[in-house]
């Protein structure tokens, strides 16, 4: 009964999304199926149900052994028919599946900028062009903040939901409040499973 409610919870969750005039350009010459298959499975960063992968559902409670740790306590396999909803909180028929691999976004910058993960508030990602180097903040009682650029302590509203917020349709766009990263949602397909997940832009000229 407890698990039900929780999916009833989850998928009531709204996230603010601010409306952006320009679409980003389309990208080429990914090799989509390629940046999936070397994903690494999601980690408990917050209380709640999980989707890990697209094919593997958990819950995550906070772990007592390890401060502002978490950790799975429950796991239910799904398939690319039925494949992991996170929004929904369960395993659905011809569903989306909401986890989608970082991409560096197309720059002519030549500098390296840095990114926040798209799920987990621990990590971050330098980007060099298109290249991707992942990083993590020093321990887990850190978080990687978007609006100062840097790992601060996980206090307050840090870290209590994802970096960017899980998308709910195709085109879809918003930022991350109170930075200069913006987000548009994409629908891809790999390993039999569509995928809906963020892009992010970082947005020079605003204000």
């Amino acid at each position: 009964m407890k698990l039900l409610l929780a999916f009833a919870l989850l998928a009531t969750l709204q996230w603010p999304v601010s409306c952006l005039p320009n679409d980003f350009e389309k990208e080429e010459g990914l090799d989509f199926s390629l940046l999936v298959s070397s994903m690494q499975p999601r980690e408990c960063t917050r209380e709640g149900l999980m989707c890990k992968t697209c094919t593997e559902l958990v819950n995550c409670v906070r772990d007592s052994k390890e401060p502002s740790g978490f950790k799975e306590i429950s796991q239910v396999t799904c398939n690319s028919d039925f494949p992991c909803d996170e929004l929904v909180g369960g395993c659905v028929r011809n569903g989306i599946c909401r986890n989608g691999p970082f991409i560096c976004p197309r720059t002519d910058n030549l500098e390296p900028m840095d990114y926040p993960d798209l799920y987990d508030c621990t990590k971050y990602h330098e980007c060099t062009g298109r290249n991707d180097v992942a990083k993590q903040c020093e321990s887990k009682q850190q978080a990687w903040d978007p609006r100062r650029g840097d790992c601060v302590a996980r206090m307050g509203e840090v870290c209590k939901s994802y970096p960017v917020p899980l998308c709910r349709e195709e085109g879809e766009k918003g930022s991350i409040q109170g930075s200069l990263y913006s987000f548009r949602c994409v629908l891809d397909f790999a390993e039999g499973i569509d995928m809906l997940y963020p892009r992010l832009q970082w947005n020079s000229t605003s204000a």
